[in-house]
């Protein structure tokens, strides 16, 4: 009896909520019941559960897990505090290979870093799909053992600040593909990386058969984080103009994150 293919995604936090890890899942339920053997690994847990459906098949493993209840006996024996020391200070020192531009750079500290570095280098099989550039990084250097790596890029190549621009020159041309959302960030990324084999894979949704907007509300819904990659400090002053010619019609932003203050004072400007 043949073995299943293996496919494993490395996410920044499986049991977070955000556009890139619904994407995942729903790829993950799609190859488990396509007869994959899939595992969702999940860089730092937070959280005691994933907050999307998933299905059961689909093992979720955790490499830092930062919850207060995995904490809550102190170490026994004084290799176990010794250990726990080191682990400390490694959570207060920053990160040496993740780039200060990468938007997720505030989750990365030296001791999620080696130990996804670690994990990376026990990989010997099977297919690796890593989600976002600091973890596509981590990949290129360290996951060297035989496995397929494919990096996927969620964001527009513009949209990154110029040191994850310049890393991703270096790292990417490692990977066996560059999985990316758009027609036009394929050939961006193309013709960047010459040689790489760079492929378009569009997020997915459950269904179509859904009965699309009549427009008589009026009301436009946004919907994402309010930080500076999502763009609505863009949206809102675009927003300004058209309402001058269609006054009717009403822009709602739903979201949280640390822009939430500067963007209200944008609408009201």
């Amino acid at each position: 009896m043949s073995r299943r293919p293996k496919v494993r995604y490395l996410l920044l936090h499986a049991y977070g909520r955000g556009g890139t890890i619904r994407t995942v899942m729903n790829q993950a339920n799609s190859l488990v019941a396509a007869g994959w053997d899939v595992e969702l690994v999940s860089t730092v847990r937070r959280r005691d559960g994933v907050q999307f459906p998933l299905d059961p098949r689909v093992r979720v493993t955790t490499l830092v897990d930062l919850r207060e209840s995995a904490h809550e006996e102190p170490p026994a024996g004084p290799l176990a505090r010794l250990r726990d020391c080191r682990r400390r200070r490694r959570l207060g020192r920053p990160a040496r290979e993740i780039p200060r531009g990468e938007f997720g750079y505030r989750y990365f500290n030296r001791h999620v870093e080696d130990t996804v570095a670690a994990y990376l280098r026990t990989l010997t099989d099977g297919v690796l799909v890593t989600t976002r550039p600091a973890l596509n990084f981590l990949a290129s250097a360290h996951a060297t053992g035989g496995v397929v790596r494919v990096a996927q890029e969620h964001m527009n190549h513009g949209t990154h600040r110029p040191d994850v621009r310049a890393r991703i020159l270096q790292a990417y041309p490692r990977f066996d593909a560059v999985a990316v959302l758009t027609e036009r960030d394929r050939g961006e990324y193309a013709r960047l990386l010459p040689g790489t084999r760079v492929v378009r894979i569009p997020n997915a949704v459950h269904s179509l058969d859904q009965t699309p907007s009549d427009h008589q509300s009026h009301i436009v819904a946004a919907a994402g984080r309010l930080f500076p990659q999502k763009g609505f400090d863009l949206l809102i002053p675009a927003w300004a103009k058209l309402v001058e010619s269609h006054p009717d019609w009403q822009l709602r932003i739903y979201g949280s994150g640390e822009k939430k203050a500067e963007l209200r004072a944008l609408i009201e400007e």
